[in-house]
């Protein structure tokens, strides 16, 4: 975060009045934990481009906690701007989610028209907020849509895997997507999560640790996907590594440790539990 910021201070030291570069910062400062910081330059950056949408999405998602209706509202003319533009649709979930609107703007997004662009943008939110309604048929058939749509969807081919092989028990039907969100993205800790476990549902435990591993060095703070690297290394046979793996779940998120995936993977490990 601390490089990231780096860079986005020179190319705001560089051209001064650029919103994009502020606003940029901002992100790269709620990041590292400097709220102050951040409302400072999305303040400024709000003054230069009133009209930006990507402005005004990351301003309005930055401000939902401490000021949601003025948050909403800045997500509201960044999509009435750019109906296609994925972030503030996501900040508008994130309202609705909290507050308990989930059905309601389900339904609003079915309604709304738009380009190609926002028809991929709307089905993949739509896929978002069917997953957190529980909907996993319907968040499925939402990611497809948008993958028809935009073809190199990372999100849309990410999700579709995981739900396909996690929640559906098909990881064959959900390995051509998994490969492609990867590869689209090999950066990314979420997409190599979801190929690693894909490739350890398909039986193939060695494939998987190496994805995970990667997944995990990119997300050290994801207990998630600490456990399922640690399930790997079990699987490989590797039950030292795999008892430190879920002793580093365990302390990233102490809930995970009640689970019963945790609880029957660390007695596969042998791993000796303090409660």
């Amino acid at each position: 975060h601390a490089d990231a910021e780096a860079v986005a201070t020179a190319a705001c030291d560089a051209a001064p009045r650029s919103a994009a570069a502020r606003s940029v910062r901002a992100r790269t400062r709620e990041l590292r934990g400097d709220g102050d910081a951040a409302r400072a330059d999305h303040e400024a950056a709000l003054l230069l481009a009133p009209r930006d949408p990507a402005v005004l999405a990351r301003a309005g998602v930055s401000l939902l906690a401490s000021d949601p209706r003025r948050g909403e509202t800045l997500l509201e003319t960044a999509v009435a701007l750019d109906p296609g533009h994925e972030p503030a649709w996501h900040g508008l979930l994130a309202a609705a989610h909290s507050r308990g609107g989930l059905s309601a703007f389900r339904e609003r997004l079915r309604r709304v028209p738009g380009t190609l662009r926002g028809v991929a943008a709307r089905s993949f939110v739509e896929g978002a907020a069917a997953d957190l309604a529980g909907d996993a048929d319907d968040a499925a058939a939402c990611y497809a849509r948008a993958l028809a749509a935009s073809p190199r969807h990372v999100g849309a081919a990410n999700n579709l895997a995981w739900i396909l092989a996690v929640r559906n028990g098909r990881p064959r039907d959900a390995l051509p997507h998994a490969e492609l969100a990867a590869s689209l993205a090999p950066r990314s800790p979420e997409a190599l999560d979801t190929l690693g476990w894909t490739r350890f549902l398909l039986g193939e435990p060695e494939a998987a640790e190496a994805l995970l591993a990667r997944a995990r060095r990119l997300a050290p703070d994801r207990a998630t996907v600490a456990l399922r690297h640690g399930r790997s290394l079990l699987g490989c046979g590797r039950r030292g590594e795999a008892r430190a793996a879920f002793r580093d779940a365990a302390r990233l998120d102490p809930r995970i440790a009640e689970t019963g995936e945790f609880l029957e993977a660390a007695a596969k490990a042998a791993l000796e539990i303090h409660r």
